[in-house]
């Protein structure tokens, strides 16, 4: 069964989540779902992956950044002044407040263990935010980014001369703005708050990293950096042949590939040789 709720930040922003679970007031682990740029949570992959780890044994919950462009109770971009002025820091700050609502048990039964798949940006935010959660017990990043400061100089001088920068949706033919300040945002913290690999290094849970072979958004070779940040022997890379950045899934999804089988299930059984009880 799904349920809907709507949070309000400390920031005066606000969340829209969805809670998967067969039973809310039954004690259960949480699996957390962070999208990535240009991605929500209603996108492809996420409702059947939450629908997966339900009827796993889990609580799964998708959501929304306040910022990523898709309002309250809408399914695609409706908002793009608000995606405008978005920013990292935000983002690890919202995925932080948020993870704090689900250990606190106003979503559903907590059982004190919590698991995060990050997707792309996501799972870059992902890797950011993990050491500040409490009651963390592993980590997934699918197609995951290892720095954050991706853009060549001809885009930054561009997006300072312009105040922004537009990025094509191809899918929905849209252009999406982002502001000068999100490159500010990164600029300023790349080398401390969002230095993923500092995170990394500081993180203890163990970390699986996720890749397709044939991803040409994200290198393999950043999943393979995450790993070599890892403290933690029991981190795991995992390559998907013939897969892409989003391991052959679309949007909508009609059909589950073979390639993003391959990822669920090994995420799943990650997460469960750290389940207790």
């Amino acid at each position: 069964m799904k349920y809907n709720f709507l949070i309000t930040t400390s920031a005066g922003n606000q969340i829209d989540c969805d809670l998967y679970s067969t039973d809310r007031d039954e004690s259960k682990p949480v699996v957390l779902f962070v999208h990535g740029f240009k991605g929500f949570k209603d996108w492809g992959f996420f409702p059947p992956s939450a629908r997966f780890f339900e009827d796993s044994g889990y609580h799964a919950i998708t959501f929304n950044f306040s910022h990523n462009g898709v309002s309250p109770g809408k399914c695609d971009f409706d908002d793009l002044r608000s995606f405008a002025e978005n920013s990292l820091s935000l983002e690890v700050d919202e995925l932080k407040e948020l993870s704090s609502f689900i250990i606190s048990g106003k979503f559903c039964n907590f059982s004190g263990q919590l698991f995060i798949i990050g997707h792309s940006r996501g799972g870059g935010v992902t890797l950011l935010s993990s050491p500040a959660i409490k009651n963390l017990d592993a980590v997934a990043v699918w197609s995951s980014i290892s720095y954050v400061d991706r853009y060549t100089d001809r885009q930054k001088k561009e997006w300072k001369e312009k105040g922004s920068l537009s990025f094509l949706n191809t899918r929905t033919g849209q252009e999406m703005s982002m502001n000068y300040s999100f490159l500010e945002d990164l600029l300023t913290n790349k080398e401390a708050k969002l230095s993923i690999e500092k995170s990394i290094a500081q993180l203890e849970v163990p970390v699986l990293a996720v890749h397709g072979e044939i991803d040409l958004t994200v290198p393999v070779k950043d999943s393979e950096r995450i790993i070599s940040f890892s403290r933690n022997q029991n981190s795991e890379l995992f390559i998907v042949p013939k897969a892409g950045h989003t391991f052959n899934m679309v949007h909508p999804a009609t059909e589950t590939t073979e390639q993003f089988s391959s990822v669920i299930n090994k995420t799943e059984k990650f997460f469960r040789r750290y389940i207790r009880g």
